[in-house]
């Protein structure tokens, strides 16, 4: 068995995949593997001159959770590295792999993220919760950022950011990996509340970090945003139902609201007020 198996998600991204595995960890190098499942079929990825890299071509786009799934069952590793293209490994990985081989009950670790300035990311997704997805759509995410970025400290956290985690696959297989209802966005957040079901915990080492291209590998328009949206009714519907009938009427109003400054937002208005057929197996 390989000691870390690498999986990453292609989207029209294969140049950004040759930047991150230029930075691999030793660890990752030597006694790993890479497994990049591709879902851009058009795109022809050649990784010829890194070692012990595996190609998987998907016929079409089958969305992140599945492709991931697709890569973990194609994988040997003790330890399941999950990446975003848009990544870069800096330092620390090593720590990151003793701190969840000699703690059996953390689930997942998750490094800090700095982006191309070298400033540091603060781990907004600290946060969990109504009050946060209110923040979000209200568009105060930049208010919890800062307020994050006064706590950069080791600590158990109640959510990984997909883009970059460690997970040992014994548990990655006990959860039955992402559950691929969430075609794209709120995946991390799926997993994270399961693991933390079977009584496992997620946590955060500042040592671990790692530089993020933040938005390299997604383009936000309509595509992005329908299934944003599609993934928060979705993620409510099954782990919060009780508050769905809030955000399905919140929502709407609050992109309505704002289409008086932006015409872009009505669409976002649309989609998110017409979107009722298509999460119907939830209810």
């Amino acid at each position: 068995m390989k000691k870390i198996s690498l999986i990453i998600v292609n989207y029209y991204s294969g140049e950004l995949i040759k930047d991150l595995l230029k930075t691999l960890p030793e660890t990752v190098s030597k006694e790993g593997e890479v497994i990049i499942v591709n879902n851009s079929p058009s795109e022809k990825l050649n990784f010829k001159e890194f070692k012990n890299v595996k190609i998987i071509n998907n016929e079409k786009n089958l969305g992140y959770g599945r492709a991931v799934n697709i890569g973990f069952k194609e994988s040997k590793g003790e330890y399941l590295l999950i990446c975003n293209p848009d990544m870069k490994f800096i330092s620390g990985f090593e720590k990151a792999l003793k701190e969840i081989e000699k703690n059996r009950k953390i689930g997942i670790i998750t490094p800090l993220m700095i982006d191309e300035n070298k400033k540091v990311v603060p781990p907004w997704r600290n946060m969990e919760g109504n009050l946060k997805i209110l923040l979000i759509i209200l568009g105060y995410d930049k208010f919890m950022l800062k307020k994050e970025r006064r706590r950069i400290r080791r600590k158990i956290i109640p959510v990984a950011p997909g883009a970059c985690f460690l997970i040992p696959r014994k548990i990655f297989e006990k959860l039955n990996g992402f559950d691929e209802d969430f075609f794209l966005f709120k995946e991390d957040e799926d997993i994270c509340r399961r693991l933390r079901k079977e009584k496992f915990y997620i946590f955060f080492c500042p040592e671990w970090i790692v530089e993020h291209k933040w938005g390299k590998s997604h383009k936000e328009n309509l595509f992005a945003v329908y299934h944003r949206i599609k993934s928060l009714y979705i993620f409510y519907l099954k782990h919060q139902k009780v508050f769905y009938p809030f955000i399905r009427i919140l929502l709407p109003l609050i992109y309505l609201i704002k289409s008086f400054k932006n015409k872009k937002n009505f669409e976002y208005f649309l989609i998110s007020l017409f979107l009722e057929k298509y999460i119907k197996r939830y209810k």
